[in-house]
């Protein structure tokens, strides 16, 4: 059977039984079907992004199909379970999903989070300088692409703006409405930089760092869909917002 003949109800009802590889291979195959796969939302689940410890998970992976998938509040958490990922990876993971995200969850080396942490710091450090200015905030994009350092910032003007994060408060924070942040460090403990993407993690979700929030204190749970497509492993994570 020609899959082109299909309804389109029909064939989404066979990609929800899709692991991500095959689903971009159909995508692959016709106009039609590239279009269906990228601009359905009903298609793009938590449970399929992304595999856990998949090797093609790599950066030019993220750059060139992520940006691809229709914007939409559907995904709500994301895993990203010891992937082979820079911080510019993570950095357009967050461009693509922050304005829906309510869970994120990165098992990862120190040094890979250590170099993650710093270049929250300096996005974070941009962001506090252009709101004083009130100018339009960066994106994640913005900043992972940026190829000739026009967002660069001194140690002096970064250490400086650290301090701050814990006392300023974002009018536009690009997570809009991320509740838990987990990480875990899969080689060693370094409660500094648990501490760092603690505090990291709330400025830019727009929440004081000392927040006391009961909601915050419950496990968030993921959510519950009908076709669970990946495993992950189970380490005990930091909870950043506790």
């Amino acid at each position: 059977m020609d899959l082109l003949s299909l309804p389109d109800q029909i064939l989404t009802c066979i990609t929800l039984n899709l692991q991500l590889k095959d689903l971009l291979a159909l995508g692959d195959v016709h106009s039609r079907l590239r279009e269906l796969v990228y601009k359905n939302p009903e298609i793009w689940t938590s449970d399929l992004l992304f595999p856990v410890q998949d090797p093609n998970i790599t950066d030019k992976f993220i750059k060139t199909i992520v940006p691809r998938i229709t914007r939409h509040y559907g995904i709500l958490d994301l895993k990203m379970i010891c992937l082979p990922l820079s911080w510019k990876g993570y950095l357009m993971i967050f461009d693509q999903f922050a304005h829906s995200v309510k869970h994120i969850e990165i098992q990862a080396t120190t040094r890979s989070l250590a170099a993650l942490a710093h270049h929250l710091s300096v996005f974070a450090g941009n962001l506090t300088l252009l709101q004083r200015t009130n100018k339009i905030p960066i994106t994640f994009r913005q900043y992972a692409l940026d190829e000739d350092d026009d967002y660069a910032l001194g140690d002096n003007l970064l250490h400086n703006l650290k301090d701050q994060f814990k006392h300023t408060k974002l009018d536009d924070p690009p997570f809009e409405r991320l509740e838990k942040f987990q990480v875990s460090l899969v080689d060693q403990e370094s409660s500094h930089l648990v501490q760092q993407l603690h505090v990291l993690t709330c400025f830019l979700s727009g929440r004081p760092v000392g927040e006391s929030n009961k909601r915050m204190r419950e496990d968030y749970p993921f959510c519950s869909n009908k076709h669970i497509r990946h495993e992950t492993h189970s380490q005990a994570p930091h909870y950043l917002y506790q």
